[in-house]
């Protein structure tokens, strides 16, 4: 059986479902951190195979196996347990080992390190078992127990003290006789005592009254004696006083402060040598003229460039069409007409001669590359060789071609016989067969006829081979019909290319005569036009005409007028811009000289100087800004020192005292707290006086209350005496009424005679069962070693085997006995000693029940092979055990084809592992990390790579809004059903990335985590800067409210464990109602409605005290509330009414309440 896949959505332990998956069969190696459900994945695998029935915590777990190459799905939810087939046929669930052999297939190191011998007492046993024909010899002993001395002796003494019990019950019941003829004077004594022992509460309170008035005349002595005036005093004074004097001194100091400030603002005014601010407007307005003078002197230095290159460019162009540089002339359109009919003649002519001088080079190049005519005289002769050799006749082939049309004539004349014969005989049918062989007939007749009547041919294919050999061409490669007809087909077609070039040479030649005619007259024409050349140049005054294309030569002439326009316009526009500079630049000198600023030469300097006047004017307007607004506040820090000083004023004046006698005040607040106590005192006094005085006239004792001291000490005295009496008579009185009553009601004598008689029979008995304990050991005792020595069990062999290879032979396993009960020994082959499990050390020992172990799963799991799980079985062993024991599982993997899982929290046992399967002529099928599954830590597979980082990896905020970076951190929803512990810190944080990143980055993501660190310097360094960590903690106070009133007659949801664990819902029913209640979303008041309206076929059936039971158990437990549910309102009113809501200001408190009643209202919606 092999584990394909595991999914562990719910189980304790694991806060976040997550899915493994394992490759094949072999060696797995599972690695990561501590905590991150190493463990719980073996767990999980358990309850996969055994379904435990004990109602627990909830779990839903799915895996996948493969066992005999069908793919079998396992699910568990809560205690149901389901086994299928994923191709969907039917078959019983795998036959697995019983669930109390868990060990052979899931070991720990706390179980390989035990060292009692409880950890192999099973196996031995088995063993054992095996050893002895499958009887069990120690069990059928242990039926026959031994009666032991302390056993013999108890029975003794069982029967001696059941005879001296008769003998004291007699005696008793002769002294209960005699008490009970003096019962009637205990009753009278009883009436008597109790009325002296009723009067001993009212004594008491005389007492106390006398005390209490004692009491209070002298504190009102002493209350007499403070100053009339301390009843006028709040407490508070001193500390008031306090506060109004360093309220008055900050003032003082703050206009101090003030008034420099206002020195220091003048002194900015003076600074800016203005005397108002300019005009914003027009300051601007300058600005823009300022720098489209900047722009405008940019344009004219342009402008000049331009005019520079365009005269450059039309000394060019003139000099393109034959001109000098310097060059004025304007050239006319006539002009232009004889250029260009010139140029044309020329251009023409110049055309027919390259024309003509092409064509010549490309037909003598023709007529050079041109086949002699021998090469044509020898192909043609080598295919008039090889026609002749195809039509050579083959003797082999001549003689088997005649045979074959022999054999097929007789063919035909059988057919027709036969079937001739067959249709006149038996049926017209057969005429079919008498045709077909008459079709044979004619066919291979004229076949035969075609064969002698073929023309005639040459006598043999080695002459013709012989007449293609004196043509010197190159032979096929083989001598045979597909390639020398191949060969013919390519020497026929050069045959054809050489007769083509032939005829297309005699033409070439024609016109390459015709092409030299016409070469010479234009080269008559050409001196003619160079004559024309020299005098049109010199009619139009040029130093000559290039030849050029005739398009050049006009495109020449247009660019040497379109440079004379373009030049004449740009000295036009720089003109212009040299007048509207200088007129700019006066009317921005005149500004600025207004406002002493001097006068600019350029625009940038225009600039520079209008900026500074800005500048100055912005610190005139801010000075006089600050001037006024300190103005302002030193008349406000005026009017509140002289309502300081009133208040201290007032603080005298009410306790009529002098002014500033604080000697006096402190003395009178120094009294204050013991005038309050003594007051307090009285009242109180005076209270418990008055309860008193009605207690005693409700109880008819008034006349106590003038009696003295002594006189009450005397009367509470007899009243205790007489309670003390009254306690003494009822015991006697009750122990005699009730030893009567057990006399009449018992039979108490009859008893102990019984108990007597019955000590006696098992004294008796326990003599005959040791004589019988004592022969059935001696008879098994003699079987047994007998039958031990001619049988050795398989799994024993098993056991030794493992066990000698994972010690590498020094040890030898074998069965002992300790105690009575048989036990695995170890004998040190080294030594000869045989060691117990506990004398071994925890490497061998360890050595040891591993090889047990898997002797006995190969025992107990018949057919089926399952996993082995080790849970860090391994770390206490050394090196060379390690790669032993290793090494050995590699084999017994390999050899089984078994699936073994070894899990740890050491990444470096990796290589460890691999080295040891290496040896051993294995490899490492896979290793997991499922630290980095679980994304709470990633392991490495190099010891030196470990980096010490805790906590995921929480991404920085980047501007993004505070939903969006939430949302980055996977926030989950807000749940009011799940309380206030698991919902998420950023439901009270205040929308602020940074703090919410600083939260998370130190693991304090939910609510109930804040109270970790509540108290601690981290909660100062997590909200340093944005808010006081006693907010944090007042928020989640108003964040429990919340959810406690949220939670108002909505109960709790249900899930398959909360059914289950009602006991309300049998096996028959459970699984319709959990999806009933998964589709309703846990909701039981909606549940218990759909089992009573019963039109739900999942419930069909069920019964109507079942449902009674379940909903008593709903309301029991508080997964159905009768309280009405809160609306937004009520919820609103009665948690602002609460303390958590008192600690944080009103408008805080408003909006964390509206928005987490919207988060709700959206979770309740869904």
């Amino acid at each position: 059986m092999i584990l394909k896949r595991l999914n562990i959505n719910q189980l304790p332990g694991i806060d976040a479902p997550f899915q493994v998956e394992f490759r094949g069969s072999g060696m797995h190696l599972v690695h990561g951190p501590n905590g991150v459900g190493k463990s719980s994945l073996c767990k999980a695998i358990e309850k996969l195979y055994w379904n435990d029935q004990r109602a627990g915590t909830p779990i839903s777990i799915t895996g996948q196996f493969e066992i005999d190459g069908v793919d079998w799905t396992v699910e568990r939810d809560g205690k149901s347990l389901i086994w299928s087939r994923t191709d969907g046929q039917e078959s019983p669930r795998p036959e697995l080992p019983a669930a109390h052999q868990a060990k052979c297939f899931f070991l720990q190191l706390r179980d390989l390190i035990d060292p009692s011998r409880d950890s192999l007492s099973d196996i031995a046993t088995q063993i054992n078992k095996q050893m002895t024909g499958g009887f069990d010899l120690d069990a059928v002993i242990e039926s026959f127990p031994e009666l032991t001395r302390h056993r013999t002796r108890n029975l003794d003494k069982a029967f001696s003290k059941a005879s001296s019990d008769i003998e004291r019950e007699q005696r008793e019941q002769s002294n209960l006789q005699s008490r009970e003829d003096h019962l009637e004077t205990l009753e009278t004594d009883l009436i008597s005592a109790r009325e002296k022992a009723n009067q001993e509460a009212s004594i008491d309170r005389a007492l106390g009254l006398l005390e209490k008035r004692r009491n209070i005349d002298l504190l009102r002595t002493q209350f007499n004696r403070f100053p009339p005036q301390i009843g006028e005093l709040r407490g508070d004074e001193m500390e008031t006083l306090n506060k109004l004097e360093e309220r008055l001194q900050s003032d003082c100091e703050e206009v101090k402060r003030l008034d420099l400030e206002v020195k220091s603002a003048r002194e900015k005014q003076r600074d800016s040598k203005l005397t108002t601010p300019l005009d914003p407007e027009n300051l601007t307005a300058q600005k823009l003229r300022a720098d489209n003078l900047i722009r405008l002197e940019d344009t004219i230095i342009t402008i000049e460039r331009k005019i520079a290159d365009h005269k450059g460019q039309l000394s060019k162009a003139i000099a393109a069409i034959g001109g000098t540089g310097q060059s004025d002339r304007q050239y006319n359109l006539k002009e232009h007409g004889q250029l260009y009919e010139f140029l044309g003649r020329c251009i023409n002519t110049r055309n027919q001669q390259e024309i003509i001088t092409t064509k010549i080079e490309l037909l003598k190049k023709a007529t050079t590359s041109q086949a002699p005519e021998s090469k044509f005289d020898q192909i043609k002769g080598a295919i008039h060789a090889l026609r002749m050799w195809l039509r050579a006749p083959d003797s082999e082939s001549s003689s088997s071609q005649k045979v074959q049309t022999r054999w097929w004539i007789w063919i035909g004349v059988f057919l027709s016989l036969v079937g001739g014969i067959l249709a006149y005989f038996s049926s017209l049918l057969f005429l079919v067969m008498a045709g077909a062989g008459l079709g044979i007939l004619v066919i291979s007749l004229l076949l035969l006829q075609s064969t002698v009547s073929s023309p005639p041919i040459p006598e043999s294919r080695e002459e013709a081979k012989a007449s293609y050999r004196l043509t010197k061409l190159d032979e096929p490669d083989q001598w045979n019909v597909p390639t020398v007809k191949s060969w013919l087909a390519k020497l026929e077609n050069e045959l054809s290319r050489l007769s083509a070039s032939a005829q297309k040479l005699q033409i070439q030649q024609t016109e390459l005569d015709q092409l030299n005619l016409e070469f010479e007259n234009v080269q008559s024409r050409q001196t003619e036009l160079d004559t024309e050349r020299q005098a049109l140049a010199k009619e139009l005054g040029l130093q000559n005409i290039p030849d050029m294309e005739l398009v050049d030569y006009a495109r020449a002439l247009d660019r040497v007028r379109e440079e004379q326009i373009t030049l004449a316009g740009l000295q036009e526009k720089h003109r212009d811009s040299r007048h509207t500079h200088s007129r700019e630049l006066e009317q921005l000198t005149a500004y600025i000289t207004q406002h002493q600023g001097g006068e600019p030469s350029s625009g940038s300097e225009a600039k520079s100087i209008i900026d500074s006047l800005d500048n100055r004017s912005k610190n005139l307007k801010q000075a006089l800004f600050e001037e006024q607004s300190t103005l302002r506040q030193i008349g406000r820090l005026k009017s509140e020192k002289e309502q300081t000083e009133q208040s201290i004023r007032d603080i005298f004046g009410r306790l009529s005292l002098d002014q500033g006698d604080m000697p006096k005040l402190k003395d009178l607040l120094n009294q204050q707290d013991s005038y309050t106590r003594m007051r307090e005192q009285i009242t109180g006094l005076q209270s418990q006086i008055e309860l008193i005085n009605q207690e005693l006239e409700s109880a008819n004792e008034s006349d106590l209350e003038n009696h003295t001291h002594q006189d009450l000490e005397l009367l509470k005295k007899q009243a205790e005496q007489a309670k003390h009496r009254v306690e003494e008579i009822s015991g006697e009185i009750s122990e005699i009424n009730t030893l009567t009553e057990q006399a009449k009601k018992g039979n108490s004598m009859q008893d102990l005679i019984t108990r007597r008689e019955d000590a006696r029979n098992e004294l008796q008995n326990g003599l005959e069962t040791q004589l019988q304990s004592h022969a059935v050991k001696f008879l098994i005792g003699q079987v047994k070693d007998q039958y031990e020595q001619k049988r050795i069990p398989r799994m024993f062999k098993r056991a030794k085997s493992h066990f000698a290879r994972f010690t590498r032979n020094s040890y030898k396993l074998q069965l002992g006995r300790h105690d009575g009960k048989p036990t695995l020994q170890a004998l040190e082959l080294h030594t000869g000693k045989i060691r117990e499990l506990d004398h071994l050390s925890d490497g061998t020992r360890a050595q040891l029940l591993i090889a047990a172990r898997i002797a006995f799963a190969e025992e107990i799991e018949r057919d089926l092979i399952l996993p082995f799980f080790l849970d860090e079985a391994l770390d206490q062993s050394d090196p060379q055990r390690f790669e032993a024991i290793v090494g050995c599982l590699g084999k017994v993997s390999a050899d089984q084809q078994r699936q073994i899982v070894y899990l740890t929290s050491d990444p470096a046992e990796q290589v460890r592992i691999e080295q040891a399967l290496e040896l051993a002529d294995c490899a490492l099928t896979s290793s997991i990390d499922l630290g980095k599954i679980r994304k709470m830590s990633v392991s490495v597979d190099d010891i030196t790579k470990l980096d010490f980082q805790s906590g995921m990896d929480i991404p920085k905020p980047s501007g993004q809004p505070y939903a969006e970076y939430a949302l980055n951190l996977a926030v989950p929803e807000f749940t009011p059903t799940q309380g206030w512990f698991g919902q998420s810190i950023s439901y009270v944080l205040p929308e602020d990335n940074e703090l919410l990143y600083r939260f998370h980055k130190n693991h304090i993501q939910s609510a109930g985590q804040w109270g970790i660190v509540e108290n601690q310097p981290l909660a100062e360094q997590l909200c340093d800067g944005i808010l006081a960590p006693q907010e944090v903690g007042n928020r989640i106070e108003l964040l429990k409210v919340f959810c406690e009133l949220c939670s108002l007659g909505r109960g709790r949801p249900v899930g398959r464990h909360d059914l289950e664990n009602s006991n309300a819902i049998s096996d028959r029913y459970i699984q319709g109602v959990v999806d009933i209640a998964r589709d309703i979303k846990g909701n039981a008041s909606r549940l218990i409605e759909i089992l009573r309206e019963r039109k739900d076929e999942r419930a069909s059936g069920f019964r109507v005290n079942q449902i009674d039971k379940l909903e008593q158990y709903f309301l029991n437990s508080g997964y159905i509330d009768d309280r009405a549910v809160l609306d937004e309102d009520e919820l609103l009113i009665r948690a602002r009414a609460t303390p958590a809501a008192d600690n944080l200001s009103e408008d805080t408190s408003l909006k964390l309440i509206q928005k987490w009643q919207t988060l709700a209202d959206g979770f309740y919606e869904q």
